[in-house]
């Protein structure tokens, strides 16, 4: 792709004077092993930058940094402190939207396996949004890996189909307004690259990549994608009938960034039938198959993470602060009753709270942003804000299984003939 890089820096010194903003050094102590210090030290480095700014780039991206080194001592003791050069500030920058300022060393030992192990005290550079105060918690979509797919009679690229499922995801998660979803786009990567070029202070460069860390996120692989079209002929009268259909697999992960635990996988399949995509491009068949595959993530996903809560009470009825799209009218919800926190007895990380299954309610009234619940099983009691309701899975099913349908007379006699 070649770039304007002087409109882009127009556009970034646009940016830059269109509302005040701050960039702020985020500093953080993290670990490195490698066969020799280059590469324990490429590996610390790396985990900094993905914990501050959300984004993972590879060790070769760190492993040959230019390096200025400066030792200082202060209260009898001596510390190194190391300057990352301007040119590998770019790359890094252009890679994750922030990059390492410099890096103290605190510890380097051999393990008794031969590896070398660091600990660094490292300082990024990552931009604070400008009057904002949004405790959400922050997710991004990244790495959705796709292979070639097939639409018809062409072949579809894996980008296109990353970005369409990642557009999708992101789309998806933006309307549950759980999240703040961040966007690496790249109209931002490419205003960062202008203004780098100009040699900007590393304030405002961290200012135009507008980097924020993340919580969760969301990462994948497609398993397949393909549009295909079948024939068959009528003996008797010899008519072509033809019908299409699409499907995608993928398998979807969301993880929690900090620990780097999987907190939600999901294995989704989609298909359409003709009447859904008849008359549409393949691209439109991409962007129908990622909206449904991306439903089928992110709903349960959520209910996982933050789970609906009573918000009011008033006798056996109850409002939760869940709404259209995300409760259907009619289903039926378990109400949980919360105990103590229990905690895993090796890595002592909190699995939360114990959960007593306390009554049975039911949608009776959904609006677009809250659902009123009547209580059908248990006592009023249980009732009151800050409860956690949960879908209840076995009554899910009964409520989705579809009916199987009946065969239409016309089918029957194309069966026939």
């Amino acid at each position: 792709m070649t770039l304007n890089f002087k409109n882009l820096f127009a556009a970034g010194c646009c940016a830059l004077l269109a509302g005040s903003a701050s960039a702020s050094i985020v500093t953080v102590e993290v670990n490195g092993t490698g066969v020799d210090y280059r590469a324990a030290r490429a590996d610390a480095l790396k985990e900094a930058l993905f914990r501050v700014t959300g984004v993972s780039v590879s060790v070769d991206e760190v492993s040959h940094l230019s390096l200025d080194t400066s030792s200082t001592t202060e209260n009898g003791e001596s510390s190194r402190k190391t300057d990352i050069s301007k040119s590998q500030r770019q790359v890094l920058q252009e890679k994750a939207g922030g990059y390492i300022d410099s890096y103290d060393e605190l510890d380097r030992s051999k393990g008794a396996d031969g590896l070398t192990n660091v600990r660094f005290r490292v300082s990024v550079y990552r931009y604070d949004m400008p009057g904002m105060n949004d405790t959400r918690r922050s997710i991004s979509v990244l790495g959705i890996d796709s292979p070639a797919g097939a639409c018809f009679n062409s072949k579809l690229e894996g980008d296109k189909i990353s970005e369409a499922l990642t557009q999708a995801l992101m789309n998806a998660l933006q309307t549950t307004r759980k999240f703040a979803v961040l966007d690496r786009g790249s109209a931002g990567l490419e205003a960062e690259k202008a203004f780098i070029l100009q040699e900007a202070a590393g304030r405002e460069e961290a200012k135009l990549g507008q980097a924020r860390g993340a919580d969760y996120v969301v990462s994948g692989k497609v398993g397949g994608f393909r549009a295909v079209e079948s024939s068959r002929t009528i003996k008797l009268t010899g008519d072509k009938l033809t019908s299409r259909s699409a499907s995608l697999d993928a398998q979807l992960n969301l993880m929690l960034l900090a620990s780097r635990q999987v907190k939600f996988a999901r294995k989704v399949h989609v298909k359409l039938a003709d009447a859904e995509i008849r008359g549409l491009s393949c691209n439109q068949i991409l962007d129908r198959l990622s909206e449904r595959a991306a439903a089928q993530m992110v709903a349960p996903a959520l209910l996982s993470i933050y789970p609906p809560i009573v918000t009011s009470v008033s006798g056996d009825t109850f409002t939760v602060n869940y709404g259209e799209g995300d409760i259907a009218p009619g289903s039926v919800y378990g109400v949980y009753s919360t105990g103590d926190k229990i905690y895993d007895p090796y890595t002592k990380e909190s699995l939360g709270r114990i959960e007593t299954l306390a009554g049975k309610a039911k949608a009776i009234d959904v609006k677009p942003k809250y659902t009123v619940f009547k209580l059908t099983e248990g006592k009023a009691e249980v009732l009151r804000p800050g409860v956690i309701v949960r879908p209840l899975a076995s009554e899910t099913r009964k409520a989705s299984a579809p009916a199987k349908p009946k065969q239409s007379l016309k089918s029957k006699m194309d069966d026939a003939w």
